[in-house]
């Protein structure tokens, strides 16, 4: 981790960090892994989080299940630390993903400090549409800092 850079009295900027998870779909078809690299600082008693990249891996576990629709999405909602207001919602489409390969998602907010609390938030999503036989089905699961609706 970066060392602490210390901008003002109430401002500290705490470097780089990540949340990463891998789950897997209930039918063991699919393992999807969700990375969220982000940088934070604190103003007075505020958490602020600045997104650097999301990336996302889709690994195919049953050959017989057929797949497609995957994307990344990032979302961003909460008054900005330079003043402003981040409300924006953004989908990379990857279709047919290659198992095993990571695909990256920069948003175009990036690098935009955005308060982090139980309702603002910097979120980001991994989904793909499932088919086996007759069933289709779509899973997904989303990584957030800030925000009551991630895991």
């Amino acid at each position: 981790m970066v060392p602490a850079a210390f901008l003002s009295d109430d401002i500290a900027i705490l470097g780089s960090n990540y949340k990463e998870i891998s789950k897997t779909d209930p039918t063991l078809a699919v393992r999807l892994t969700l990375h969220q690299s982000y940088w934070e600082t604190w103003r007075n008693s505020a958490r602020y989080v600045a997104i650097d990249f999301y990336k996302g891996k889709f690994e195919r576990l049953d050959s017989s299940v057929i797949w497609d629709e995957g994307k990344l999405e990032a979302s961003c909602f909460g008054h900005q630390l330079d003043g402003g207001f981040c409300n924006y919602y953004e989908s990379l489409y990857i279709g047919s993903p290659n198992s095993g390969q990571w695909y990256y998602q920069y948003p175009s907010w990036r690098g935009r400090y955005v308060e982090a609390n139980d309702i603002a938030n910097q979120s980001g999503a991994i989904s793909i549409r499932l088919r086996r036989g007759g069933s289709i089905w779509v899973f997904r699961f989303c990584v957030s800092q800030g925000g009551s609706n991630c895991d």
